[in-house]
């Protein structure tokens, strides 16, 4: 019997295909037969970095103390993930992409105010995933004018904000607005369209208005992630009892509407771009005025801020730790009666159809719930275990050098061929390693005969490793090695 080493640094060659040179005669007669043992193979990337991942769908349920609440899906989508910041920075995107934020919801619990985020924790290094809620605040304590701003409270009405002198002014909240659940809402009255009123408002970063309306002369303008879209005036001039709204629909989009004191929406427009991986402020700001009589007012302006938050290197997130004894300044309820907090919640999280996830975020359930019917506002879970995704390998081993006795059938399709295939096999990851090492060992030596009708001098072969499933996809790796046995006819 003769044993043939193969060793390999750097498997990633186009087709995958390695020549081997062994330098030496590998004289094999008729009749031989061969096999292969000790597979191992070192993945430098695919556990906490560059893993691949199929499409995981997670069943949420907003609240379920409310049985009129129906389950929703988040798609995580399939592909390569550089690292597991760049997953949890999807999965906040995913998670967040269910809510619907319009006032004309009829869902009985409402998902304004809600947000989710997944995070690793400081102290256990662990995944963490959890959620918050808040109650629209209609208090002056967030909003924050400019130091030269010509914009404050009308004495004695202070849910109307107008300019008070001529000049430019500026209304900003002095911390983000809730991310996920957006809900923003106020009144405009503006008497008559005069080219002497001229202002933006929308949400605000890096120093401008990035979604949001504009008003230049007497046109109106959809501000869209630095486009600019012209709008009709109609619903904006002279209906000081029209409702105006931002806010989010299922799909993840940011939404602006208007509509009449009876709830019949007139204006819709579904802006592109918006993350709720970024951070907002919202603004009101621009030019001048020409008149007291015309002058632009904004009324009943009710922001959801996220409250409680602290930065990190995903962005704002929610503070959970402060947040379990909140200190709200004003809540209103997301309805009709004032000094209400916002509705007690219990999360519920299925990875039934999500269990790579799951498995890779490292929690062991797979359905759990987070809240409490006693009026909780935020909670979270942590996970069981580090993260790290295994990948599942199904390999065979190819010898296109040589003809073997291999062949294989579809069933389905009726078809069926001689293939070089040695062996099949599944890799599993070994224990206690710090990289990615994956190794396979026959408990027995299964050989397969070589058509060689004559002496042959094997000392050059040719190897690929693929998918057993799909023969055109070859596996990646830093390293590998495996043994190679030729056994010989016993002589007569």
């Amino acid at each position: 019997m003769k044993q043939l080493r193969v060793q390999v640094d750097d498997y990633n060659a186009t087709g995958g295909l390695l020549q081997i040179n062994f330098n030496e005669p590998i004289k094999v007669v008729p009749g031989s037969e061969i096999s292969f043992d000790k597979f191992q193979m070192t993945v430098t990337d695919g556990l906490t970095n560059n893993f691949e991942l199929p499409n995981q769908i997670i069943g949420i349920d907003t609240n379920i103390l409310d049985s009129q609440i129906p389950e929703r899906f988040a798609t995580v989508p399939a592909g390569s993930y550089v690292n597991i910041g760049d997953l949890l920075s999807q999965l906040n995107i995913s998670l967040n992409s269910i809510l619907n934020t319009d006032m004309l919801n009829p869902l009985s619990t409402p998902d304004n105010g809600l947000f989710f985020r997944t995070w690793i924790d400081s102290t256990s290094g662990l995944v963490d995933i959890g959620f918050g809620s808040a109650g629209i605040d209609y208090t002056i304590a967030n909003i924050a004018s400019t130091a030269n701003s010509n914009m404050g409270f009308t004495p004695g009405t202070p849910t109307v904000w107008k300019a008070r002198a001529a000049g430019a002014y500026s209304l900003i909240t002095s911390v983000p607005i809730m991310c996920g659940g957006v809900d923003i809402r106020l009144g405009l009255d503006l008497v008559s369209n005069t080219v002497g009123n001229v202002f933006d408002y929308g949400l605000y970063a890096g120093g401008e208005i990035v979604f949001g309306i504009r008003k230049t002369g007497t046109n109106f303008f959809a501000i869209d992630n630095g486009e600019v879209y012209t709008i009709g005036s109609s619903v904006f001039v002279n209906h000081p009892n029209y409702k105006h709204q931002f806010y989010v629909r299922t799909g993840g989009k940011l939404c602006y509407q208007v509509t009449t004191a009876t709830d019949e929406q007139i204006f819709n427009f579904v802006f592109t771009g918006y993350s709720v991986n970024d951070t907002y402020n919202f603004a009101i700001e621009n030019g001048f005025w020409d008149g007291i009589a015309t002058v632009a007012q904004f009324t009943d302006l009710g922001i959801i801020y996220q409250t409680n938050i602290v930065p990190n290197t995903f962005g704002w997130l929610w503070d959970y730790a402060s947040f379990k004894s909140p200190d709200y300044l004003q809540f209103f309820e997301l309805g009709v009666n004032a000094g209400a907090q916002p509705p007690p919640r219990i999360i519920q999280f299925d990875f039934s159809a999500a269990q790579t996830l799951q498995t890779g975020l490292g929690y062991v359930a797979t359905i759990f719930n987070i809240g409490s019917n006693n009026g909780v506002t935020s909670a979270a879970i942590g996970a069981d275990d580090p993260f790290g995704f295994l990948d599942f390998y199904d390999l065979a081993l190819q010898v296109p050098s040589l003809q073997l006795e291999s062949y294989i059938a579809s069933g389905d399709r009726r078809l069926g061929s001689r293939v070089n295939n040695l062996a099949y096999f599944v890799p599993t990851q070994a224990g206690g390693t710090t990289s990615t090492i994956y190794t396979f060992d026959t408990k027995e030596l299964i050989f397969v005969g070589i058509s060689n009708k004559e002496t042959e001098n094997m000392n050059s072969m040719q190897f690929r490793v693929i998918y057993a499933n799909n023969p055109s996809a070859f596996v990646k790796c830093s390293q590998m090695s495996f043994n190679i046995y030729i056994k010989e006819p016993k002589s007569l």
